[in-house]
């Protein structure tokens, strides 16, 4: 009969004063120099049953305990969310901005996920930003990677509302310390309320792109026999072995069966190795002790002063990393607005403000940089004189920069030679500034004519949201305005130079992120079908 499941396995054995008769070994009491053999102790630290393999107190360190600002890091949080009947995914995952090797894997895992989804159900994927405005700074979540399924897919950040089946992808940073960021990410795909899968994959990644490491490779496949005598000398001890050591011997197994023992494992933020064994895991010997818990997973954890006995050159170096716990080392990384972004994988909508630069631009810049967003500036250039830094920063930190004119006329009202000066004089303040020429311009008032086109000599930039910021509406208003009725490849008009507007940007960014869009430039919108001269564009739609 096997023992009960305990939150941890004693790793004492039998207590020293108890008197146990052998047979052929004498013991003298009258000896002085004599004593019992001490209690054994276990090698590694066992822990079985549900709350093991979620951490707690009894030497399974808890990924949840960790809890990074990701923004605050510099790492990015990316969304793809659509709750399209029959493609339904959620997917939330976070990227190291710069850093090539692993946000394309991960975005490959995505593609595979939605390419795997399509061809089960039959409906092609399109990018939709349907997300809830409830998941509004929602990053990757503490304990995702291991709290109940049945809660994953009741929640409506992390899994798309719906029937039929759906994909759910959610993420944990376990630790970020100096050239290594560890993340796990959680695939369960689902059917109603029926698992169908739900798998957690653990990525080490370093910051700068060298290596992407998993599970496979951080343990000596040479030390696994080792590795897997002081597990069952500990479950044996455990369980009261007077004679603790393996006695088979795993050197001789086939590699295959080793292997199969040692697929999931992982390295904590303290260094400890922690070994997941399979649910059927079991040996003669234990099974005649009755060692086993009752209640797998069983879960194994090597303290981090033992566990670089058991380790891969590339476990070794990660496991140094997680000791040290140095800053974050993050890599140089184009701004987002000067990186190519494929709008038929993510949701695009291209945030315009008109009339700057003002005095609330700089706040504006300022949410935007904290989280890695681009925008469009239409700039006036009456108001550039004094506020030439503001138009260079915007520049600099990726933003487009386009004409809105000089003085904000009706151009259609104007002579030809009114209409070039107004666009003509503020393209020479632009250029004086960035070194580059505007491609683009967004006639005041939306106010154009074939005319007015021919003379401008470039595409105009309308919009297809217009929230009338300039109309002071109240905050509810402005939210549901540019958040909730954007679309993919919808321009949204809003001016910098209203204070409404500008307090209001954190909410719009965050509840625009939440529902599962990417923030891009014009230009970035646009790019799969640039405008051409005289052309005037609305939408990408």
């Amino acid at each position: 009969m096997r023992r009960p499941a305990a939150p941890v396995l004693a790793a004492t054995a039998l207590a020293a004063g108890v008197l146990v008769a052998l047979s052929g070994c004498k013991v003298d009491l009258a000896d002085p120099t004599w004593h019992p053999r001490p209690a054994a102790t276990g090698a590694v630290a066992l822990a079985a049953g549900p709350e093991a393999d979620a951490g707690n107190d009894a030497g399974v360190p808890n990924s949840a305990e960790f809890a990074p600002d990701a923004p605050a890091l510099g790492l990015e949080t990316r969304v793809i969310y659509s709750d399209a009947p029959g493609a339904r995914i959620a997917a939330r995952w976070i990227e190291i901005p710069g850093n090539d090797v692993l946000n394309s894997l991960l975005r490959g895992e995505v593609r595979r996920l939605i390419d795997e989804n399509a061809a089960a159900t039959g409906v092609a994927y399109v990018p939709r930003a349907d997300g809830p405005r409830s998941g509004a700074g929602v990053v990757c979540q503490p304990g995702s990677a291991s709290g109940p399924v049945g809660e994953l897919l009741a929640d409506p950040v992390s899994t798309a509302p719906g029937d039929g089946r759906s994909v759910s992808v959610v993420c944990e940073i376990v630790a970020a310390t100096g050239r290594l960021v560890v993340q796990k990410i959680r695939i369960v795909v689902a059917d109603g309320a029926e698992v169908q899968t739900d798998t957690v994959r653990t990525l080490y990644a370093d910051t700068h792109g060298a290596f992407v490491a998993e599970p496979a490779d951080l343990l000596d496949a040479g030390q696994t026999p080792q590795l897997l005598r002081s597990i069952v000398e500990t479950l044996k001890i455990a369980a009261g072995a007077f004679e603790p050591a393996m006695q088979e011997d795993p050197s001789g197994w086939p590699p295959d069966r080793l292997t199969a023992l040692f697929t999931d494992v992982e390295l904590t933020p303290d260094g400890s190795l922690v070994v997941r064994l399979p649910r059927d895991f079991r040996t003669d010997e234990l099974d005649a002790l009755g060692a086993l818990p009752d209640d797998p997973p069983l879960v194994v954890t090597v303290p981090a002063v033992s566990a670089g006995q058991y380790l891969t050159p590339r476990g070794t170096e990660i496991a140094a990393a997680l000791a040290v716990g140095a800053p974050l080392d993050l890599p140089a990384a184009e701004a987002r607005g000067r990186e190519p972004v494929d709008c038929a994988f993510f949701a695009c909508v291209a945030l315009t403000f008109d009339d700057g630069p003002g005095r609330y631009t700089s706040g504006v810049l300022d949410e935007l940089r904290s989280r890695r967003d681009a925008a469009t500036f239409f700039v006036q250039g009456v108001n550039i004189g004094g506020d030439e830094d503001l138009v260079r920063r915007a520049f600099d930190e990726g933003h487009q920069i386009g004409n809105h004119t000089w003085a904000h006329p009706h151009l259609t009202g104007l002579s030809d030679a009114d209409v070039r000066r107004e666009l003509g004089e503020t393209t020479a303040a632009i250029v004086a500034i960035t070194g580059q020429r505007s491609m683009t311009y967004r006639p005041p008032y939306g106010d154009i004519d074939d005319r007015v086109q021919r003379l401008a000599g470039m595409p105009a930039i309308l919009w297809s949201v217009d929230p009338e910021d300039w109309r002071i509406p109240d905050d509810a208003t402005l939210l549901e305005r540019t958040v909730d009725r954007p679309v993919p490849g919808d321009i949204v008009l809003c001016h910098d130079i209203h204070e409404n507007t500008a307090r209001m940007v954190p909410a719009i960014l965050d509840g625009l992120h939440a529902r599962g869009f990417t923030l891009v430039t014009v230009d970035q919108l646009l790019a799969a079908a640039p405008p051409g001269i005289g052309d005037t564009v609305r939408s990408a739609r």
